[in-house]
């Protein structure tokens, strides 16, 4: 049976929710760990299946601690509780669906300690599924080997969107977050926290695949890349950090590129659910505040004509947009 320190190193925080035919495997990757001084910390969300009853069976090692909330307090508010109870220096979470390598924790906590001023550690991931698409994307999408001061790293961010991958692949820096603050309760919640993170101080990125996403994360994902609320979210967050990031002229062009790549993305979604869902009007009017790009307004234009049934009064306000 292993001990835990008293002030361990690293918090690994699995929250869960009715997982109980995974999470077995989260929690058992964890404990293979090479690296020793952690501890585990399990937070259920008030779940209705077994998963306690699984649980137990881990907690003669002393790493292992559980926490079940007495009621749901939904998924951001899991996470936070994650937060709040962790005690190490650094915070690694691994979702319940997940399965990390036994090097993991090492080779971030060395980034960590090699570099003082590296507040997130992030590894490369693999999927558990058999879409060619979304491993393409993740391999061309993939951030440089090494370390990135914050400005350029909010560059990236701010011109594409969450190229790090989800929370289980970064390791934080716990002392930041009373400046930095807890996740919020939107759908791109990792991207505006990873935001945060490149304001207060430097990343690094480890050049190994060392955890891998399980199928219930990538269908959370799937669902989530295809909606028109993701899509409006990262713009209305582009927006926000645009004036809040550094105003040098790299910064203020990979802005330009950002907001039209996003404009882009917004209109393709308009296109794709419009059978299946009434279009958003709204998302044309974003577009029309925030993109000075002439080509997006055209597109934006020729969109709304062939998808949108406009009033006689909302056709002339439409030519109203290339005056703004």
């Amino acid at each position: 049976m292993q001990s835990i320190p008293s002030n361990p190193k690293v918090s690994v925080c699995i929250p869960t929710y009715n997982r109980v035919d995974h999470v077995v495997k989260a929690i058992e990757s964890v404990l293979e760990q090479t690296y020793e001084n952690y501890e585990l910390l399990i937070v259920d969300n008030c779940s209705t299946d077994a998963t306690e009853e699984v649980v137990s069976r881990y907690l003669s090692d002393s790493r292992v601690k559980f926490h079940k909330n007495s009621t749901n307090i939904g998924m951001v508010g899991n996470w936070n509780k994650c937060l709040m109870l962790a005690k190490g220096d650094y915070i690694k979470y691994v979702f319940s669906d997940d399965v990390i390598h036994p090097t993991c924790l090492q080779k971030m906590v060395d980034a960590m300690e090699s570099y003082p001023e590296v507040n997130l550690v992030a590894v490369r991931h693999d999927r558990a599924t058999s879409n060619k698409a979304l491993k393409l994307f993740d391999r061309l999408f993939q951030l440089r080997v090494g370390k990135w001061n914050g400005e350029k790293l909010i560059q990236r961010l701010l011109l594409t969107h969450n190229v790090i991958g989800s929370c289980s692949a970064v390791m934080m820096r716990s002392n930041k977050l009373s400046d930095i603050g807890v996740f919020e309760p939107i759908v791109m919640l990792d991207w505006d926290m990873y935001m945060r993170f490149a304001m207060m101080g430097s990343f690094y990125q480890i050049d190994e695949c060392l955890y891998c996403i399980g199928m219930e994360n990538d269908s959370l994902s799937d669902s989530i890349s295809n909606s028109s609320l993701r899509w409006k979210e990262v713009y209305e967050l582009k927006k926000k950090y645009f004036d809040l990031s550094p105003n040098s002229w790299k910064t203020r062009l990979y802005k330009s590129a950002g907001i039209s790549l996003s404009s882009f993305f917004l209109l393709m979604n308009v296109v794709s659910s419009s059978k299946r869902s009434p279009v958003d009007k709204t998302i044309f009017d974003l577009i029309f505040q925030n993109d000075r790009n002439i080509a997006t307004r055209v597109l934006a234009i020729i969109i709304r004509k062939l998808y949108c049934n406009d009033s006689a009064e909302e056709n002339i306000n439409i030519g109203k947009w290339f005056q703004k």
